[in-house]
């Protein structure tokens, strides 16, 4: 009796304290300021609740919208910068009217991405909070996310996110990053894989080999190295005879791992 006693008083504390925490929440997520937006988000961590997991993704949605609003500005930008462009076909003097213009530009643009990246720090904080949560409820809203977010940079997020989150999403969840037409995607993806060791992505490492990018290439490269199974030992010969450079530097050197050989011969 005590100990259920104890329990109801536990759960409501903590419903008091989540009712404290987004009454507050909600006023700081109206700052300007990023950084102070994604401290906020981040304090989402201390509940260990399917609210807390909501409410992250609320914060997901909210920002893929201001990502989107920002990404506007930049092609508007873009197309403003096109009338003054830095390639001068002809040796006539410019004006000073015409390089202040450009100049004006070229510093809008770099606040613009300054804000641009600032506000993708808040989403992938949001990205930690679901990330690190082992329910069903964790793992839904993390692939919806990913499969309804139209930022590359974003879908990223969720595929690094994934080399520290809990193991019940992981696979679910790398498994569409790894097919994503975004190669930093699919290279995000990889590496999240090789960081959990994880042997079922052996396919997926193989299939990387030879993708058309050649960071995706080195992402199934070094995840097979990791995995250290003979499996991935002929596909890695097969590929070294296709590489050149830097790939095929990283290819021996984990065809010696794996061997105790050296290939360059």
């Amino acid at each position: 009796m005590i100990a259920l006693v104890v329990l109801l008083a536990a759960q409501v504390c903590v419903a008091e304290e989540w009712a404290e925490f987004t009454q507050r929440f909600q006023k700081e997520m109206q700052a300007e300021d990023a950084a102070a937006r994604k401290a906020s988000v981040e304090g989402i961590a201390a509940f260990d609740t399917p609210e807390a997991v909501e409410l992250a993704a609320k914060v997901w949605q909210a920002q893929t919208k201001r990502l989107a609003a920002v990404e506007a500005e930049k092609w508007k930008l873009r197309d403003e910068m096109a009338k003054y462009p830095l390639e001068i076909r002809d040796f006539k003097p410019v004006n000073k009217e015409w390089w202040e213009k450009r100049k004006a530009l070229d510093l809008e643009a770099r606040k613009v991405d300054d804000r641009a990246r600032a506000e993708r720090e808040v989403a992938q904080a949001a990205v930690g909070v679901i990330a690190s949560r082992a329910t069903e409820l964790a793992v839904a809203e993390a692939i919806d996310l990913f499969e309804k977010s139209p930022d590359d940079a974003l879908r990223a997020a969720i595929a690094q996110a994934a080399e520290t989150g809990s193991e019940d999403w992981i696979f679910v969840l790398v498994e569409r990053a790894v097919a994503d037409k975004d190669p930093v995607v699919r290279a995000s993806a990889l590496g999240a894989l090789a960081g959990r060791k994880a042997e079922a992505a052996l396919p997926a490492f193989v299939k990387a080999l030879s993708d058309p990018v050649w960071q995706v290439q080195l992402g199934g490269v070094r995840g097979l190295d990791v995995l250290d199974l003979v499996e991935g030992i002929l596909p890695l010969v097969d590929a070294l005879a296709k590489y050149d450079g830097r790939l095929k530097w990283e290819a021996n050197g984990a065809l010696a791992r794996l061997t105790g050989e050296d290939f360059h011969g």
